[in-house]
């Protein structure tokens, strides 16, 4: 018998966004991240949402992957979760 996941979403407010080429680094980076499932960025609204498995840490280390991104110019300034 399959065992399903629990998923969550987690939204991120991102600073330092100011390009396409900015949303697809990011999507990128956090879809390295194991667990990441689906990445969706508003850069207008400062907002990347990650859809991932309920796993304990995965919220923080997509964020140190996104932060970790352009010499640290992408700043999480806010985070929250819920259920996917």
């Amino acid at each position: 018998m399959e065992q399903s996941q629990n998923t969550v979403a987690t939204r991120f407010i991102v600073e330092g966004m100011h390009c396409p080429k900015c949303e697809a680094k990011i999507t990128e980076a956090a879809l390295q991240v194991p667990g990441a499932l689906h990445v969706s960025v508003d850069r207008e609204g400062k907002r990347v949402t990650v859809t991932h498995l309920d796993e304990s840490g995965l919220a923080q280390a997509i964020r140190s992957r996104i932060e970790s991104l352009n010499d640290g110019k992408f700043t999480v300034t806010g985070i929250a979760s819920g259920e996917a």
